[in-house]
């Protein structure tokens, strides 16, 4: 799971760049020391709601699909999103490689994984490279730095294109 730390640092860029943006939380209530740890990272904000342990998962697709990016560890959410056009920004070891990226063409350009520089030079060769990768990254998650996800936020939120 990538720190907290991290995701905040984006939130906190995202918060001072995009006055018009909000963030919403989400996760399960199994999740809320994580969440109560990225809410101590960033300034206190009527953009910021947390909605941690309170959807269904009805409710939470509902919540992606009014969504402009989601920013998330690769888990479940992500395919919640990709279901709903969602632009995502996905954090990856690279745990899943070949298993469940890349997406069809259709989502690739919606949905974006951010992995250990290893795997993004080798990312045309995925189904080479996965069996290193399983059960278990080479690499911690940590390597990868908040700037690549700010920059890919700046790529979405900048294109004003409604993947809808």
């Amino acid at each position: 799971m990538w720190p907290a730390d991290r995701f905040a640092e984006v939130a906190r860029y995202l918060l001072e760049t995009y006055p018009n943006q909000h963030i919403v939380l989400t996760g399960a209530s199994n999740e809320m020391s994580y969440a109560d740890a990225f809410l101590a990272y960033i300034p206190e904000s009527e953009r910021v709601l947390n909605l941690t342990g309170k959807l269904s998962i009805a409710e939470l697709i509902y919540v992606l699909s009014k969504a402009d990016v989601l920013i998330a560890n690769e888990t479940g959410i992500v395919h919640l999103a990709a279901s709903t056009n969602t632009p995502t920004i996905v954090i990856s070891q690279g745990k899943s490689l070949v298993r469940w990226h890349p997406y069809l063409p259709p989502l690739q350009g919606r949905i974006v994984h951010l992995y250990p520089e290893y795997i993004e030079q080798n990312r045309n060769n995925l189904s080479a490279i996965a069996p290193k990768f399983n059960p278990e990254s080479l690499f911690p998650i940590t390597i990868i730095e908040p700037d690549r996800a700010i920059r890919q936020l700046n790529v979405f939120l900048k294109r004003g294109v409604s993947f809808q």
